[in-house]
């Protein structure tokens, strides 16, 4: 930079720091909730489990574990082939004799749509004239009309990857449930959370007023700072206790920072790019808590730092605080109101 300025030492109270500070109050009050919504599914996360784990578990023990043993079944109970295996041989056996009582009794307890619906499909996949006109001349003689098409619903239940879809169905939609009852409990806990926390930001503010997000860059400079200094103080008490400096001990010397002031002639001779290294680090270290040793991380920050014309960031400065002062006469207005 081309010239520096004083730093004078900040008041006790500044309103615009507060004003500044108390914009970044406002996101952390949304971490207590999503904290303890995170802390109720982990301990929730077992009872969810073990629901889950028995609506699935069901299924499993009931289709592969142990699945249902069928005895003294009738032969609507059968698988499709074995059935139509079964109304066909009833179906020869009434085309030989002509016996329309026995071929009822035969298919006593079968439903009629059913019925209907297996010998509609037996008579369309018949491989020969002779069993189409069998089946036929039963359907007559039981009295059963031609079975229309399975209607769209019956055709999806037989689908298996349907019931698969709708026991995960079962269970996301069980799990949201449990979700949405459970957190009312909890709703005193969020409010006294989140009061807590609301106390104590007003609190850490008025402790270390204007930082703000720029607070763990400053505590970064101010521990390279601490570094410096106790280095330097090291180094002293070491030359001091020998009786020699500490450049003849192969250990550099620190460099005291040249501090140049506002309308400073620069010397004769003195490049102009040293010289605005050297008022840039004096202006890190005025900034840095007065620092009097410059360190190499500092001075490279140092010769990263562009030029900022100071009248136009004095006048930048003053409308910031005139827009901040109508801002907090506007809400000490509303306030009164």
């Amino acid at each position: 930079m081309g010239t520096t300025a004083h730093v004078d030492a900040a008041p006790e109270w500044q309103p615009e720091a507060d004003l500044l500070g108390g914009l970044d109050e406002a996101p952390r009050q949304a971490a207590p909730s999503l904290r303890l919504l995170v802390d109720l599914i982990r301990k929730r996360a077992l009872g969810l489990a073990f629901v889950g784990g028995v609506m699935l578990g069901w299924l499993a023990i009931g289709w592969w574990l142990w699945p249902v043993q069928w005895a003294n079944s009738g032969p609507w109970d059968l698988a499709a082939p074995y059935q139509e295996r079964y109304v066909a041989l009833v179906a020869a056996q009434f085309y030989r004799d002509g016996d329309a009582l026995q071929a009822r009794r035969d298919l006593a307890g079968w439903r009629p749509e059913a019925l209907a619906a297996v010998l509609s499909t037996m008579m369309k996949e018949a491989p020969t004239g002779e069993a189409r006109q069998e089946l036929a001349a039963l359907q007559n003689a039981l009295a059963l009309q031609d079975a229309a098409e399975p209607p769209l619903w019956l055709a999806l239940l037989r689908q298996t990857s349907v019931y698969w879809s709708a026991g995960l169905a079962i269970v996301l939609l069980t799990a949201a449930l449990a979700l949405a009852v459970v957190p009312p409990r909890w709703v005193p806990h969020l409010a006294a959370a989140e009061g807590a926390e609301g106390q104590a930001g007003p609190q850490a503010l008025a402790a270390a007023p204007g930082r703000g997000p720029l607070e763990p860059w400053l505590e970064a400079f101010e521990e390279a700072a601490e570094e410096v200094s106790t280095a330097a103080d090291s180094t002293e008490a070491q030359g001091e206790e020998e009786g020699e400096p500490a450049q003849q001990e192969g250990k550099p010397a620190a460099r005291p920072v040249e501090r140049v002031f506002l309308n400073a002639e620069r010397p004769e001779g003195h490049p102009a790019e040293k010289e605005e290294k050297e008022e840039t680090g004096s202006l890190l270290a005025d900034l840095l808590a007065g620092e009097e040793l410059l360190d190499q991380r500092l001075e490279v920050l140092s010769t990263m730092v562009e030029d900022v014309p100071v009248d136009g960031l004095a006048r930048q400065a003053r409308r910031v605080l005139a827009q901040l002062r109508g801002v907090e006469l506007g809400l000490l207005g509303a306030g009164e109101s």
